[in-house]
């Protein structure tokens, strides 16, 4: 006879924005230390080279999980307990992290995407040089992608993180309210 394991409580969109937002704030901190150099990498034979892919790859999981999340409130808000408010106060201050995401996602893509769209870089004036959707540029205290600081993107993904994060995974009372007052500023 198998011994099966007792099974997990589906998970709803509350779980699944947790989730993403952790994840997303996670990424973001973890590449914002090793740009100050708060946290540092190295053994024999790690080059620079190695350090820049990793800062990447920490960018694209930030705008990816950061997008993921955007799904989620926009289309799972009955499964939230957002007031609409903060809801569209996120998706407005994260909305320029979608362009960015979909041309590191898509913008080698040898076609258009099913919706005709085709998802190109562009190059962005940064203040002291030039760069596109792909490239990753640390001009202190400003993390860019193309024309977007990941900085100023992290404020409202770690804004909403305080709200529907994993703290707030724990079960409502009886008649408890919702949790993200309009007042609450993303």
């Amino acid at each position: 006879m198998i011994n099966s394991s007792p099974s997990l409580p589906p998970r709803t969109a509350k779980d699944d924005l947790a989730w993403m937002l952790e994840a997303a704030c996670r990424d973001f901190e973890t590449l914002d230390k090793l740009l100050r150099k708060e946290v540092q990498l190295s053994g024999p034979g790690f080059l620079m080279q190695e350090l820049a892919a990793i800062q990447m790859a920490l960018a694209q999981s930030f705008l990816f999980y950061t997008v993921r999340a955007r799904r989620i409130v926009d289309h799972g808000a009955a499964g939230l307990r957002i007031e609409r408010a903060v809801r569209k106060a996120f998706l407005t201050a994260t909305s320029p992290v979608v362009d960015v995401r979909n041309v590191n996602e898509h913008g080698v893509d040898p076609v258009k995407s099913g919706r005709g769209k085709v998802s190109r870089s562009t190059l962005h004036f940064q203040g002291n040089s030039w760069g596109d959707e792909t490239s990753l540029t640390y001009d202190a205290p400003r993390i860019l992608m193309g024309p977007i600081d990941l900085r100023e993107m992290y404020v409202p993904v770690a804004a909403l993180r305080a709200i529907a994060g994993f703290s707030s995974l724990a079960e409502l009372a009886p008649g408890a309210k919702c949790q993200g007052h309009a007042s609450e500023q993303l």
